[in-house]
């Protein structure tokens, strides 16, 4: 049986309860890996690793056209990948490969290569006002720490759709994916790895 870590701060980790959840797969309703049962003091080190990337890492200070290449890197890491996380997606949750992997080879990960352009052209905008002698504006800025919660039921789907823009717009992330299908997200944990990411940015 798999048995998988979590992932923060750009290392792997046991639960800090030393406990596990099995994941069956549902065309056997075998258990065929198992995923950390994480807990408060978890959470508080990917919250920890996500907020040093943004405020003391390199990612808060990073030009945007650097975030562009990083989530080039990503769509490229994923590609490559697709095959090797359509398979544990499928055994996960039961979704049928030929509706996963496909997607993650073109139209799903091309939401990195769409937002990797978007990164350098957010701008501010003039707005017209009423009252004398004001100047309106608005400025884009990054939250600093985003949460992303995933579903069971399309855990990669959803979560390329929420990482891609949070990423673009400069944040870093936790991810919180469902108990019942965490296997792809925490294999792409690993896949992520080759796109040498800044430490903390994806937890």
């Amino acid at each position: 049986m798999k048995s998988y870590q979590y992932f923060a701060g750009g290392s792997w980790h046991d639960p800090d309860s030393g406990q596990w959840i099995d994941s069956e797969n549902p065309a056997t309703g075998e258990a065929w890996a198992r995923i950390p049962d994480c807990n408060a003091a978890d959470v508080d080190r990917a919250v920890r690793a996500a907020h040093d990337c943004y405020y003391s890492g390199s990612w808060g200070r990073m030009h945007a056209a650097e975030r562009g290449r990083i989530l080039r890197r990503i769509g490229d890491v994923i590609v490559r990948h697709a095959d090797r996380l359509g398979s544990i997606e499928t055994r996960d949750n039961g979704k049928l490969t030929k509706n996963i992997t496909p997607s993650l080879k073109s139209w799903q990960t091309e939401s990195f290569y769409y937002y990797a352009g978007m990164c350098d052209k957010f701008e501010g905008s003039l707005l017209p006002s009423e009252v004398p002698d004001m100047l309106n504006y608005m400025r884009w800025e990054p939250f600093g720490v985003c949460g992303l919660i995933t579903a069971w039921n399309s855990p990669l789907g959803v979560l390329i759709w929420k990482l891609a823009p949070a990423l673009a717009a400069g944040n870093a992330v936790v991810i919180k994916p469902s108990e019942h299908a965490s296997a792809s997200t925490l294999e792409l944990m690993a896949v992520l790895e080759e796109a040498d990411l800044p430490p903390g940015l994806v937890n």
